[in-house]
């Protein structure tokens, strides 16, 4: 599959732009598409796939996958363990809509023609952890393919610069740009789905004092 790769681009206007084209990016494209929303762009620092690529799996409760195995994973157990492993310190809204979600995003993947099995991410455990057949890798092919049936620009090596703002505070477009050249998207949405900040080592290394330039990634 091939992506595009801008070379050259005067400025253009979209509904809706989503920084970052990773899973959740590539996710948030194609259901805004699904949902009607016309000329959507997606603007990549990099290649199509971030870290879901390489992903292990997805957790989720209550899913077709689970009900066709017959297993028992209620969403309001795995919230009350959730929080009772964070010592109630993290947002509960937060994280009780992750959970109530999860099973229903699972049936949509499966809709695209994803397969899962569901493994227990740890010995003893409920299974919650729905693996894609293929790995993240297949996963992201599905969204990338989505995306294309669906008419989503895919813009890499093209990151994203400056969320640009009006008099009022409101968003006006997203400052992009190559190698070679800056450019304007006009818009009055954007998503920000670029992850966390594994990528940059200036950031890494602020946050992370443990943090060494020859560390290596395991598995």
């Amino acid at each position: 599959m091939t992506f595009r790769r801008v070379a050259k681009v005067g400025n253009l206007q979209a509904q809706i732009v989503i920084i970052g084209g990773g899973g959740a990016g590539l996710a948030a494209a194609v259901a805004a598409a699904e949902n009607s929303a016309s000329n959507v762009i997606v603007l990549e620092r990099r290649g199509i796939g971030g870290n879901s690529a390489l992903a292990f799996g997805i957790f989720a409760a209550e899913s077709p996958v689970q009900r066709r195995a017959m297993i028992d994973c209620r969403r309001d157990d795995c919230f009350k363990i959730a929080m009772s492993f964070a010592h109630w310190r993290i947002n509960p809204r937060i994280v009780r809509a992750f959970i109530d979600k999860s099973g229903d995003t699972i049936r949509w993947l499966e809709e695209k023609g994803l397969e899962f099995d569901c493994v227990p991410y740890y010995a003893n455990q409920i299974p919650t952890w729905h693996i894609p057949k293929g790995g993240g890798a297949a996963l992201m092919k599905v969204l990338a393919q989505n995306c294309k049936d669906l008419g989503v620009q895919l813009l890499i090596r093209t990151p994203a610069k400056k969320i640009l703002t009006g008099l009022k505070g409101e968003v006006t477009g997203v400052l992009a740009g190559t190698k070679s050249e800056e450019f304007t998207v006009t818009t009055k949405s954007v998503i920000i789905a670029t992850g966390g900040y594994g990528g940059n080592k200036k950031l890494l290394k602020k946050y992370c004092p443990d943090y060494r330039d020859d560390m290596e990634c395991a598995g």
